[in-house]
């Protein structure tokens, strides 16, 4: 079974391929601590939509595939919360 692409392993992989630290992305972003980072990487809390641009700036990366990416990984968190809610699941 081939492992899903979640916009925190894209995030993860696109950090390490521009050999950048989490601690040196959260200093460029001005986060006290890389925890953030770590954050948006283990799919616990997600950038805001704002930072999509620099984001994709410095991984080399479109904001606009890690804006589809976000928007379709929403919409599948929201449908499997809905299904489970009202078929009872």
């Amino acid at each position: 079974m081939r492992e899903k692409k979640t916009f925190g392993r894209i995030l993860k992989a696109k950090r390490l391929a521009a050999n950048l630290s989490q601690a040196a992305v959260a200093e460029h972003f001005g986060y006290s601590t890389p925890q953030f980072i770590s954050n948006w990487e283990r799919n616990v809390s997600m950038p805001p939509v704002e930072s999509f641009k620099k984001i994709g700036h410095l991984y080399g990366i479109s904001a606009e595939e890690l804006f589809e990416t976000a928007l379709n990984q929403k919409i599948s968190e929201i449908t499997k919360d809905m299904r489970r809610k009202f078929y009872g699941r």
